[in-house]
């Protein structure tokens, strides 16, 4: 593997930090070489104050001068050199407030003891989220999001993420397939895989953020 920034993968061993990934949605600023700033989120390239995401558009154009302000970095920066960087009275938190996991991954057995590792940590997380747990509140937690750690090489193939069961998006345990193949049972066997209620909930939330109505009108998109 070459160690070098231009998505080649790097040879033996890569060091990965995981942090708390956090159930819910995102938005992002994303700035253009021409000095446009555009706000967005994963399922909308170009948030605006008519299509809006919990309001972070609107929140971007009321502080659009201390955002020109800053200096997008050149080079890959680790999250945990900015573990420190909150302002929680303004409820800014910082999700390295939960801790860093570490890992290495290995070319050698193919990343097998890597995700084996990070599936057992996934499963820790699951059962108490140290995010949650850091602010006071006791619940699940959905996974780990993984990147190269400092010093390790920007390679975006190794941006991971491991969830613990029930976050995943499908079911735990796939039902058996009908012997007959009869048709409406094997329509039912393959809804209970692939429309189990984590699934559903994230077309509904999809729905929300693109701005479709969550009615009969919108099922058609909900559905595909």
């Amino acid at each position: 593997m070459a160690n070098n920034r231009n998505g080649n993968a790097p040879t033996e061993s890569l060091s990965l930090t995981g942090t708390v990934k956090l159930h819910g949605t995102h938005a992002d600023i994303r700035v253009h070489p021409d000095g446009r700033i555009i706000a967005q989120s994963r399922n909308n390239a170009a948030l605006s104050a008519e299509r809006d995401n919990f309001d972070f558009a609107k929140f971007c154009d009321q502080r659009h001068p201390a955002i020109l302000r800053l200096a997008p970095s050149a080079a890959w920066e680790p999250i945990e050199r900015y573990a420190a960087v909150a302002d929680e009275p303004a409820a800014l938190y910082n999700v390295g407030r939960a801790g860093f996991f570490r890992l290495a991954l290995s070319t050698a057995d193919r990343g097998a003891a890597f995700l084996a590792a990070a599936r057992r940590l996934a499963d820790e997380v699951r059962a108490r989220c140290p995010f949650g747990a850091a602010l006071g509140v006791e619940g699940p937690g959905e996974g780990i999001v993984w990147t190269p750690a400092a010093g390790a090489p920007n390679v975006p193939a190794f941006w991971l993420k491991t969830k613990g069961e029930g976050f995943e998006g499908r079911p735990s345990r796939v039902p058996a397939a009908p012997r007959d193949n009869a048709g409406q049972e094997a329509a039912a066997a393959f809804a209970r895989v692939a429309c189990c209620e984590r699934r559903l909930e994230q077309g509904w939330d999809y729905l929300r953020e693109i701005h479709i109505p969550r009615d009969m009108a919108g099922l058609p998109r909900f559905m595909a």
